[in-house]
């Protein structure tokens, strides 16, 4: 399939020029959610389950096991939270 050559000649050429590791996390996290979401659409796309979810569906299973996921996993990495109003000032 198409989709999966594109992906396989992203995945090498993105290995040679800077290899992944653990203190990009948010590059990693970016890498994640593209390819989940290829991958998914593939799988939504290709027989025999063609579409077997509508579009609707399909945005619920998206956001559920992809977007929610790196969501929390990047914020987690890379946001510090302000400190607590205490109502003293």
């Amino acid at each position: 399939m198409r989709l999966r050559r594109v992906i396989r000649r992203g995945s090498r050429s993105r290995r040679c020029k800077k290899p992944l590791t653990l203190d990009t996390g948010l590059d990693l996290a970016a890498q994640y959610f593209i390819r989940s979401f290829l991958h998914l659409t593939e799988w939504w796309l290709a027989p025999p389950d063609a579409q077997a979810h509508g579009p609707e569906r399909m945005g619920e299973i998206y956001a559920e096991l992809i977007l929610r996921p790196t969501l929390a996993a990047a914020l987690r990495a890379s946001v510090t939270r302000p400190p607590a109003d205490t109502g003293s000032g």
